[in-house]
């Protein structure tokens, strides 16, 4: 765990004409350093994690063949960032330039986002003034938006910092988002702290039975779920910590004191008594890696084991899945991906997300683990009557279309597959080689076909891409069993519940806080508890009373924001 459940996620659309450097600007923001790029053919998602908050960029490519299609990647982002090559003089390129941004930003999906301007290239000797730039682009007519123009070189990171700085502080400068992104962080607040003090427990109750090693480990997540904790607020003294971080600081010794008297116990007998040890250990220790015995060449299985991360997680449903298709290594990363739940890395913490309950209740049995030789076309002798397919193909390799179309639609129209959903992930569509459109017209049919339930996705399942809409089929999928259903339900009302108390508590605190004449932490502990109530409205029908509750927040928030700047003069 590295905090990533506690990540809240801002949409940037990245737009601007070809060898402009965009995709170079992503790749410094994320490594800190320059990285030649390739142009971007069609689209590139690139996630990076800042400030607690993901950066979701929307890289389009900027060849003429493509600007076209800028507006199907439209979808509504939190900000747009349009990259301008300051060094490029041609009069043709730039009022192309000029042409496509203020086209843009004109489509109505758009109208009064937040606008930053990186004038590339400051690296080189014959760059534009900046005046002469805002007038040939003519930045300095758009007046509907806010907007902040930084001159930027992808090369030597100059302002890089303080362009990624004002992306966060544009988005944020909006009341309405500023507090939707503090209070998405706070939505499982209340689990953490749950887990904190069950990991706490168990490594005190390890230690005192002499298992350091299981203390240690039950002791560093308890630790570094604190430390997420002490950033939401949640745990505001430093005692608590402190007295945790000794703790596992006696656990270390102990361990050191049982390592060296091991050593030492070992040169007396001769003996390695820690090899033994682990030995011992090793032989008894159960796999829990599937993933990793498909690296290994294990034979097909029909009900391998549910691997989850968390033990405490309960199990509503076993899916039998069966996978297929010709790419082999995304079959494999797919089923990692299932398993190790990833769809949870950057998922939105105060977001009441069904997709996520379902998934992360739901074990996976993977019915066959691969094709048996010379059985490419057909599923007989690997098919174990799952309830859900999935197909996987290579997209950057086309002579293997005609026959993974025939695959595809052959296992479909077996009577054993009559019913059961199937999903079509086209893998690698990240690529500059790769074709995802021309498979995906080939079987359009199948779009079309009410008989059957499938979904077609482009996914890189090497970089996690895209991976939101098919987590959505498959969970939509297992929402018409009963089972789950109910399920979902109930959870959803505790949640509710949760949420109901973690307002009250934040009342309760700006109330004491507000005596204390501690007046923008009051503001900010209502701000959250407003974004609780908005949360609630989604999910519940009590909405007059939640809008009078909301109108209080409001209330609240002015008076609190004069006390703070009457407190501040």
């Amino acid at each position: 765990m590295q905090g990533v459940y506690l990540v809240a996620k801002i949409q940037i659309f990245l737009f601007g004409l070809n060898q402009v450097g965009k995709t170079t600007l992503v790749e410094y923001f994320r490594e800190q350093k320059f990285i030649p790029q390739s142009p971007t053919i069609g689209v590139s998602i690139t996630h990076i994690v800042f400030a607690n908050l993901t950066l979701e960029f929307t890289d389009v490519g900027g060849q003429k063949r493509f600007r076209k299609d800028w507006e199907n990647y439209l979808k509504r982002p939190h900000i747009m960032v349009y990259v301008i090559d300051a060094s490029d003089r041609d009069e043709e390129r730039i009022s192309d330039g000029r042409r496509e941004l203020h086209r843009l930003i004109a489509n109505p999906k758009v109208t009064g986002i937040p606008l930053l301007i990186l004038l590339n290239k400051h690296d080189l000797q014959m760059v534009m003034p900046r005046d002469i730039m805002e007038k040939r682009f003519g930045l300095n007519k758009i007046a509907d938006r806010d907007i902040a123009i930084y001159e930027v070189s992808a090369k030597t990171g100059k302002n890089l910092d303080a362009a990624l700085n004002a992306m966060t502080t544009m988005v944020l400068k909006d009341e309405g988002i500023e507090y939707f992104v503090n209070e998405k962080v706070k939505e499982q607040s209340r689990e953490l702290l749950g887990r904190y003090r069950k990991f706490y427990k168990a490594g005190g109750e390890a230690f005192k039975m002499g298992n350091s090693e299981q203390a240690l480990a039950s002791l560093n997540l308890a630790k570094e779920i604190a430390s997420n904790l002490f950033q939401l607020g949640v745990l505001t003294g430093g005692k608590e910590y402190k007295k945790l971080a000794n703790l596992v600081a006696k656990v270390k010794r102990q361990l050191d004191e049982n390592e060296q008297r091991a050593r030492e116990i070992s040169e007396e007998s001769g003996e390695s008594a820690s090899q033994e040890s682990y030995q011992s250990k090793s032989s008894a220790r159960p796999v829990r890696d599937l993933a990793q015995q498909l690296k290994q060449g294990a034979p097909a299985i029909s009900s391998p084991p549910v691997i989850r991360k968390d033990p405490d997680i309960e199990i509503i449903k076993q899916l039998p899945v069966h996978v297929f298709g010709p790419d082999a290594d995304g079959m494999e990363m797919l089923k990692r991906y299932l398993v190790e739940r990833k769809h949870a890395v950057g998922a939105a913490p105060l977001t009441i997300s069904v997709p996520n309950i379902i998934m992360n209740h739901v074990g996976f049995k993977f019915c066959d683990l691969a094709p048996p030789d010379g059985a490419r076309d057909t599923l007989k002798g690997t098919w174990r009557a799952p309830e859900f397919l999935i197909f996987v193909l290579d997209a950057v390799d086309p002579k293997s279309f005609p026959p993974a179309r025939r695959e595809l639609i052959q296992n479909l129209n077996m009577p054993e597959a009559h019913g059961k959903p199937a999903l079509v992930l086209v893998n690698n569509f990240d690529l500059p080689d790769a074709q995802p459109v021309s498979f995906i017209d080939s079987i359009s049919e199948l779009k079309h076909d009410k008989t059957k339930k499938v979904g077609i996705f482009e996914v890189s399942l090497k970089y996690e891409y895209n991976m939101d809409e098919p987590i959505n089929f498959l969970a939509s999928t297992l929402m018409a069993d009963k089972v789950v259903e109910s399920f979902v339900s109930n959870k959803v009302n505790a949640m509710v519940d949760d949420f109901k108390q973690m307002y009250d508590a934040f009342l309760k605190e700006a109330r004491q806080l507000e005596k204390e004449g501690k007046f923008q932490s009051a503001y900010n502990r209502i701000a959250r508890a407003k974004l609780i109530q908005e949360e609630l409205f989604k999910h519940t029908s009590k909405h007059n009373k939640i809008q009078k509750e909301i109108k209080k927040c409001d209330s609240l928030m002015s008076k609190l924001r004069l006390k703070s700047i009457k407190n501040k003069s």
